[in-house]
Formats: structure tokens, sequence, C-alpha cells
């Protein structure tokens, strides 16, 4: 989880970037609700479906999160000053629309709340607080902090590097079950589970676990496992996260099953090898990203592979997949101190294979620091 610590220090760290005439800020989306209170309901548990919460900051610094009385197991991880359970169900009668019910109770703690200028998610308030408090206050002004919380999320603080170096160890060990394991017959499915079993064990805890399980011709275009079985000489292509408290790594590997790699195999994996060694060249804060795609996407063009990558290059990774920055061809960013981000160049040939190597990097002022120590070899013995 996060620290709460760290929970309050981003919070001071968004009012030093809103403007000084908001009152309060309003928040409902769940990875801010993480990001700046540690708040994650298991969705692994009944209580939390269709389970949403708003949280409140005051300028002066209060904190108080909007929940419902079935996530109060969830309350005592809670960064906040106060976190408000009321009544919605307990098994005696009928329970009322979840949604509005949190609306009603957000819309109470407000009434009492002076001032009128509120900082917002435009894309992300209920349009039921929205017309709340328009009812509630004569005068009522909003601000887009958006582009705030995504300025800052781009710079993971320590306890946020912490879940996803977890996440990565965890899909490290799913990466030498799998090889431990793949064979002829087994099926994408059976893999799938092998792989999340051993991912689960790492962490100690239950995660969600998601991503590409293909073989075979499916390579070319990736997607969850399906029930095809893994032939002799197929590629296996793993491209997965494990999400822990919201947060998620995503690594990527391809195997060879039941034989060693073939000449045309070796060749394509190793432009592929050749173009993440020339991209780790420019990591570091300050490289622009679209010379970051250029400098991968050069290697794979010059070994005839250009036109078989499809998609971007490397992306940030945190609380969302992907987010900023993007390492695409028009990307307009920069790489930051504090940024964590993937390379991951891959190859997809019609008609031959497909295949896609990954890894995760910290930046830093003068270079990187790997999220994880992974091997990326083609065969079953490399892991």
């Amino acid at each position: 989880m996060l620290s709460p610590e760290a929970c309050r220090s981003r919070r001071e760290r968004l009012w030093k970037l809103v403007p000084e005439e908001v009152d309060w800020i309003l928040l409902s989306d769940p990875k801010h609700l993480t990001y700046l209170a540690n708040w994650r309901p298991s969705p692994f548990e009944f209580r939390s479906d269709q389970a949403e919460a708003v949280l409140i900051l005051g300028r002066q610094g209060s904190s108080t999160l909007v929940a419902d009385n079935l996530l109060e197991p969830y309350a005592q991880y809670v960064a906040a000053d106060e976190v408000l359970t009321p009544t919605w169900y307990r098994g005696q009668a009928a329970a009322p629309d979840r949604g509005l019910f949190l609306i009603r109770n957000t819309l109470d703690q407000l009434r009492s709340r002076t001032g009128s200028r509120f900082g917002i998610e435009a894309g992300r308030l209920p349009a039921g607080i929205g017309e709340g408090l328009r009812q509630l206050r004569q005068s009522l002004e909003y601000t887009d902090i958006s582009a705030f919380l995504r300025q800052m999320r781009r710079s993971k603080d320590a306890d946020e590097v912490e879940l996803l170096r977890r996440s990565a160890r965890a899909c490290v060990a799913g990466f030498a079950a799998a090889a431990l394991a793949i064979e002829p017959g087994m099926t994408e499915f059976d893999l799938y589970l092998l792989v999340q079993s051993a991912a689960q064990e790492a962490l100690g805890a239950q995660a969600m676990l998601y991503g590409d399980f293909a073989s075979g011709p499916r390579c070319t275009t990736g997607g969850p496992p399906t029930h095809r079985q893994l032939e002799p000489g197929d590629p296996v292509l793993l491209d997965f996260s494990v999400v822990l408290w919201n947060y998620r790594a995503d690594l990527a590997r391809t195997f060879i099953c039941g034989t060693e790699p073939s000449a045309r195999q070796l060749e394509v994996h190793g432009a592929c090898v050749e173009a993440l060694a020339a991209g780790e060249n420019l990591l570091r804060a300050g490289t622009r990203c679209e010379d970051l795609d250029r400098a991968v996407r050069s290697v794979l063009e010059k070994h005839g592979l250009g036109a078989f990558h499809r998609g971007h290059l490397g992306h940030g990774i945190g609380l969302g997949h992907p987010e900023p920055p993007f390492i695409v061809p028009e990307s307009t960013e920069v790489l930051a101190a504090g940024d964590v981000v993937t390379l991951e160049p891959g190859a997809y040939i019609p008609g031959e294979f497909g295949l896609r190597i990954e890894r995760n990097y910290i930046i830093g002022p003068a270079g990187f620091e790997p999220l994880s120590q992974h091997e990326v070899g083609l065969a079953l013995h490399e892991y």
C-alpha cells in the first residue's frame, strides 16, 4: 500500500499547483483516491461492486473521504483526516441506488462548507454533484485540475516505486514458471493459470493479472489466452501486468516452445535486443520521446523490420496503462526524472511469427535504473 506521509505530501504538492482562488477540491477517480488517500477497495469482494467514493480536500489541508458502510473494511487504510461511511445497505431492507446515495451524502458534507470555488476533474465529476452544488451555491466556479494531476503522477514517489517493483518481481516469477512449464500440448489458458499462480505466490496476495498470452500465429496480433494448444517451434508471447494496489509493471518476453529457436527467430529477436539497447542509451531526463522512439525504430528499420512493428515503442506506467510519457513518433513529451517507462520493441510478421520483448525503467537525471532484472532471451532455459 501507499505511505500515509507520501499521500499527505502529494496533496500538499497538488495545492501548490492549483490556482489560489480554489477553496475545495473534489475527486472521484479511483486512481486519484488511491494516489492521494491510499483508498483501494478490493476487486475480489462483493462489497466493492459498483462502489465509488469522493475525496473532499480543503485549502487549509483538511481531507474527507465519503463512501458507505459496506466499504468500512477498507477505511482503516485510508490516509485522510476523516472517513465517512453512512449506512447504504445492512441486509435488512432494500438498498437505494448506490451512486445516488454517494451523491446525496457528498452534498450533505459540502452544504456546511463555505466557499464556492471548486477544483474538479472535468471528465470525472458526477453530474449529480455538479448540479447539486449549483443548487447549494448562488455563485459557483469550477477549475479543471486534471492537468495538474497528470503532471504530478509522472514523477513517482518512493512508495509508488516500491509497489511497481513488487509488481515487476511478480511478473518475473511468472516468466520463470512459464519457462519451466511451456511444452507442446498445453494450452494458452493452461499457461495463463500457471503464470497467475506463480505471480500471486510471489506477491503473497491475490492480484489481478492481464495481458497477452498468445502462441503461434496469434503472436502477430496478441490477445488474452485461448484454448489453442502449443505446438513445437511456436513462439509464445507473454506480455502482462500484475496489478498491486492499482499499480502495475508491464513486462514482456517471447519463448520458443519445444525446440531451439530457428535462425530466423534468432535474427528477428537479435534485432529487437539491439533496438532495446539503442533505446536504453537515451534513457535519461531531458531526452525527447520522439528521439527515443526514432532510436528504437531505426534499428528495426535497419534490419528490415520497420513495417512489422505496430503501435508504440514504449510508454509510462503506474496507476494507468499506458500513461504519460508516450514514446511514439509524434510525441511532444520529454523524459523527466521520476518517470517510470517501458521500452517494447517487437516484430509481427504475417505468415511467419511475432515476438516482443519489454523492460521497465526508472528515469534519473543522468540515466536509468531497471525496475526488474529479467532475461529477454528466446530459449526456455534463459529465465
